[in-house]
């Protein structure tokens, strides 16, 4: 009884995927012509971005290196289109995890906007106070997001309970973020250029954080020594994650729904190709 439930469950949450996936006809038009049928033919033969085999990413580089491929496609080193292909069949793979968890983050804002609706009379400490804790929520709930898509890649099952598993690591992620935001504004109002340097060389830190536990200013320096000698695919995978979700916030923005945890997958297989292989 109970696993025909869980069965009717992720069909349900399957078919909101796939409604999404139908209506939002231009955003997977493009994603299809960036990582369709060209994806393959630059990529046959190349390893799969996954942890999987991440013991074999070396062994990858100098076959690229060695047959010509891992320069450019569209613009960008052709690895970056092979991790949104491999984010999108982790993403079918767990679409009830991840679509519920997307809702509920969803549901999270709605709460929070009935709390306040409500409790307007009692003053401004009041709406302060709900709005602290619902940020500091919201954050670990984000890090739950970013560990699913890290067990994803792992070759685990992420769990709904993975979502709220992480809240401690929240004031780190807000902390990080904040340090972050500011740093590439004031580089993108100064000189632009710094801005891109700054947004490029920090923007691993969530999966730090995530992954290590790390405070806000450890994250924030180990996501540089990775970003070190990375800079093409860190900065092509994350303009092309960024498109996808402002694609993604069409239709009210139930895009996010696919277009937020494929990329975050995306960037979950980038980052764990860059850990040393285990021995």
């Amino acid at each position: 009884m109970g696993s025909a439930r869980a069965s009717r469950a992720g069909d349900g949450a399957l078919a909101i995927a796939n409604l999404v996936f139908i209506l939002d006809l231009s955003l997977w038009a493009s994603i299809w012509e960036l990582f369709g049928e060209g994806a393959e033919k630059d990529t046959r033969g190349a390893c799969a971005p996954q942890s999987l085999v991440a013991k074999s990413d070396s062994t990858c580089a100098r076959r690229q290196r060695g047959t010509g491929r891992g320069k450019s496609q569209f613009g960008m080193p052709d690895r970056v289109p092979s991790y949104f292909q491999t984010g999108w069949r982790l993403f079918k793979s767990h679409v009830r995890a991840f679509v519920i968890s997307m809702l509920l983050l969803f549901l999270s804002w709605v709460v929070l906007e009935i709390a306040v609706i409500f409790l307007h009379r009692l003053g401004l400490a009041v709406w302060l106070v709900l709005h602290l804790a619902w940020l500091f929520l919201f954050a670990g709930m984000i890090v739950g997001l970013h560990l699913m898509a890290l067990k994803s890649v792992d070759g685990e099952i992420p769990r709904m309970g993975d979502l709220f598993g992480s809240l401690e690591r929240g004031p780190a992620y807000l902390l990080a973020l904040g340090i972050y935001c500011l740093a590439v504004t004031v580089g993108l109002v100064l000189l632009i250029v710094p801005g891109i340097y700054l947004a490029i060389r920090y923007c691993l830190f969530a999966q730090v954080i995530t992954d290590t536990s790390a405070s806000a200013l450890a994250a924030l320096r180990k996501a540089a020594v990775l970003a070190h000698g990375n800079w093409a695919p860190l900065g092509a995978l994350f303009f092309t994650a960024f498109l996808l979700n402002i694609a993604g916030m069409a239709l009210l923005g139930m895009g996010l729904i696919i277009s937020f945890p494929v990329s975050l997958l995306a960037i979950a297989g980038f980052y764990r190709s860059l850990q040393p292989a285990a021995i």
